[in-house]
């Protein structure tokens, strides 16, 4: 009998061997905002320089380090 737990281990397993997925830590994701918010600033930095600046500066630099 196929169950969904098993399902979802082994889609788990198969993104964390091959599809470059790493496993986040439970305790950083945020319940309320749906997201690990370090992982989303990090993101960002990374991938739109010139908006993380902006942003930052609108924000006094309170933001986006």
């Amino acid at each position: 009998m196929h169950k969904e737990s098993n399902f979802e281990q082994s889609t788990e397993q198969s993104l964390l061997q091959h599809g470059g997925y790493s496993k986040g830590d439970p305790l950083a994701y945020d319940k309320k905002l749906a997201l690990f918010p370090d992982e989303v600033v990090a993101f960002v930095q990374d991938s739109q320089p010139e908006f993380r600046e902006c942003f930052s500066l609108l924000n006094n630099n309170g933001f986006l380090p």
